[in-house]
């Protein structure tokens, strides 16, 4: 068109082009209707999906958690891969579908912004809202993003230009038990790759249930589907929370929406089975290192199996383990409820008040706000000035002989007065403001520091492939660590001075009348930054308002942090009895289906193949009524209902069996072994600590020997066998 620039028509050629490939394939089609869960996750996992059915009464049916590991990593090779070699019970998504879920996201996300970018920071510096559905400002978001480093996707956690593959994601339950992995070749942890595993479990579940998701960065994973449409089609089945091992880097407002022990639906389901995994598996690292493709991850799906058959029968144990552990901590928090005196609906009440008043959208930053702050602080000035002036007539009518009778009865009666009222808003200005501040400003400097020593020691706790180098970067971290608690316990012992300072001030009623004392942080506490350490809190520190009871009265915190515990415990026991039922259903299921093929094959004698077929069954009724034996010792301390089916073998099959001795194995893995769940900060169960030494020297054996291989410079495919490699998860 004659009078249109050339910029002009080359702009609306871009955005027609940008139109047309605004949507692109989705790897994942609409799911199958089902009306149970798939037989691939009915056998990954029986107390989760044996029998599964939606329940109205919970927030969730499944909980899930997700994570990444960049240990677990692959030298760059010349020769190209290995010879295809799959396991028949692969736990992989497809390479390809990774592929095509990379192009779908990146074609999602949005193109460059029309604004220049420093227009879009000042815009969004100036405004704080909520993003869509989201609950947690978008200033708190932005802050956890830019403190948590697995949230930036720039980030090179691992180079390409010396390994082919960066690391593994995996998709647990609650249980450990693995339901997916995905191989990553990326740099950094790409939403892509969490998509990926999700959208294939829904492609596996009935369109009714609801879905717990446990992750690391969960706030930006939500913050994502909310605003680029990921998962759009099961968002509203999903209920998202942050591993409780990892809260710590997120800012208070997200930890109060997206903390598993603050928000509904959750139990006692810490999301921290992934670390468990990577730690169970973390003897492969090196021999893994210098794999070929296919056969590292035929590997770890080897490794998975062995620990998945270990695992199956202490699952019994662990809901018996589980249910002791919850009425524990039933009994606790009615106790606590009894002890703070305050109604539960009080106390409900009060903590909606404080998730309102705790994530509201920061206030509007202006060029007037700035005036406006120093016009409040000239205005104290101001009336300190009225007051003086007020104090000095009086004194000057007291000392003028021209004062007549009545003035000077005036100034008698009223200079004191005078002189006390500037005294106590010239203290208050000075003394009570100052600590406030001064205290405020340590705190955060606290918040900051604990932070960065919390992430310094999880790189060294979780540490699992400990060569020379390696061993002298920790140490001379724990070294830094070391040097820098003195002061940080100087700056605490400081702050808590200060709380006492005003605290005094208070009482002596040199502070506002509505002042609040700020709580003083214990000094034991301060590196495990839990989520109801008073670290989080600022009470006493915001600017001068109502005193409000969730803020100001002990009691009702407490007995809201009794309240959420309760309430915790009520999700958590149905959870355990409905497992229950799904293991006895599955294992009848599994009995009956197993039974009567043996009785189908009987009088076939005839085929070879018939045999050979009807001998394996047998085999698998030999491991059912084991797992029988295990699991009913457990389970029957729990009610599972009166509608359960029989678990199927007989009394007299269970004796012999007992007698036989066919469930050593299992009996010794179950007494020797500890799932670790019962206090967050365990990661890993009793074997791995009592292995520790062997764990090491065979660590230090393999990586001798890739060391050998790599200076002989061989590109074969070599395979090493150890007996050690039989660790399972914990």
């Amino acid at each position: 068109m004659p009078g249109r620039s050339s910029k002009r028509r080359r702009a609306d050629v871009s955005d027609e082009e940008e139109d047309s490939t605004e949507d692109a394939s989705n790897p994942f089609p609409d799911p199958p209707c089902r009306t149970r869960p798939s037989d691939y996750l009915i056998s990954r996992c029986p107390a989760c999906f044996g029998g599964l059915e939606h329940d109205p009464s919970q927030q969730v049916d499944i909980e899930v958690c997700l994570d990444a590991c960049f240990t677990q990593m692959r030298w760059h090779k010349n020769g190209g891969r290995d010879p295809t070699r799959t396991h028949p019970e692969t736990h992989f998504v497809a390479e390809e579908t990774a592929q095509k879920m990379d192009k779908h996201v990146e074609n999602l996300h949005p193109k460059s912004s029309k604004l220049k970018p420093k227009q879009a920071r000042v815009e969004e510096e100036e405004v704080d809202g909520y993003e869509g559905g989201m609950k947690v400002p978008r200033s708190m978001l932005n802050k956890c993003e830019s403190s948590f480093k697995a949230a930036d996707e720039k980030r090179e956690s691992a180079s390409t230009q010396f390994f082919d593959d960066t690391g593994v994601m995996a998709l647990l339950c609650r249980h450990d038990r693995v339901l997916w992995l995905v191989n990553m070749r990326t740099p950094g942890e790409k939403q892509y790759y969490a998509l990926s595993l999700l959208k294939t479990l829904f492609q596996h579940l009935p369109a009714n249930i609801r879905v717990g998701v446990l992750y690391d960065i969960a706030c930006q994973l939500h913050r994502s589907c909310v605003k680029f449409g990921f998962l759009g089609r099961y968002l509203h089945r999903i209920l998202f929370a942050v591993s409780v091992f990892h809260a710590f880097a997120h800012r208070w407002a997200c930890q109060v929406i997206y903390h598993p022990l603050k928000c509904r639906g959750f139990g006692f389901t810490n999301g921290e089975g992934c670390e468990r995994l990577w730690h169970s598996i973390s003897k492969l690292i090196p021999y893994l290192r210098v794999s070929g493709y296919h056969h590292r991850l035929h590997t770890i799906d080897s490794q998975i199996e062995h620990a998945d058959k270990a695992s199956l029968g202490r699952l019994g144990m662990w809901l018996v383990r589980r249910k002791v552990h919850c009425d524990g901590k039933l009994r606790e928090a009615w106790e606590e409820l009894a002890a703070c005196g305050v109604a539960e609906a009080v106390l409900r009440e009060q903590w909606k008040k404080q998730v309102a008043a705790q994530t509201k959208p920061a206030p509007r930053r202006s060029k007037t706000r700035g005036i406006t702050a120093v016009e409040e602080v000239i205005a104290t000035h101001k009336r300190v000035d009225a007051l003086f002036q007020k104090m000095t007539v009086l004194q000057e009518a007291l000392v003028n002989p021209k004062s007549t009778p009545h003035v000077l009865l005036y100034a008698e009666s009223h200079v004191d007065g005078a002189r006390a009222a500037w005294q106590n808003e010239q203290e208050k200005l000075h003394d009570y403001y100052a600590a406030r501040m001064n205290a405020k400003i340590l705190k955060e400097w606290l918040r900051q520091r604990l932070r960065e020593c919390k992430f310094e020691l999880d790189l060294i706790e979780r540490s699992f492939r400990r060569t020379r180098s390696e061993n002298q970067c920790n140490e001379h971290a724990g070294a830094a660590i070391k040097r820098r608690e003195p002061t940080i316990t100087s700056t605490v012992k400081q702050y808590n001075k200060l709380c006492a300072d005003i605290a005094t001030l208070i009482k002596a009623r040199k502070a506002p009348a509505d002042a609040v004392a700020p709580t003083p942080i214990p000094t034991r506490e301060i590196y495990q930054l839990d989520v109801d350490n008073a670290i989080w809190q600022d009470i006493g520190l915001d600017q001068d308002t109502e005193p409000v009871l969730w803020l100001s009265d002990n009691n009702v915190r407490s007995g809201i942090r009794a309240m959420l515990q309760k309430d915790h415990c009520e999700e958590e026991a149905p959870r355990l009895l409905r497992e229950r039922r799904h293991m006895q259903i599955w294992f009848a299921t599994e009995w009956e289906a197993v039974c009567e093929t043996i009785k189908l094959s009987e009088g076939e004698l005839r085929f070879d193949c018939l045999s050979a077929v009807r001998y394996q069954f047998k085999l698998k009724r030999k491991e059912l009524l084991e797992l029988c034996v295990l699991w009913k010792k457990s389970l029957d301390s729990l009610s599972g209902g009166a509608d359960l089916p029989p678990w199927g073998p007989t009394d007299e099959e269970i004796l012999d069996c007992q007698i036989s001795g066919i469930t050593a194995s299992y009996a010794s893995g179950e007494e020797s072994e500890d799932d670790g769940e019962w206090d967050n900060n365990e990661t890993a169960g009793t074997e791995e600590e009592e292995e520790e030494e062997d764990d090491l020297l065979y660590v230090l054996e393999t990586v001798e020997r890739a060391d050998t291989y790599r200076r002989r410079g061989d590109v074969d495919e070599v395979e090493w066998v150890s007996d050690d490699e039989d660790d399972v998860f914990t």
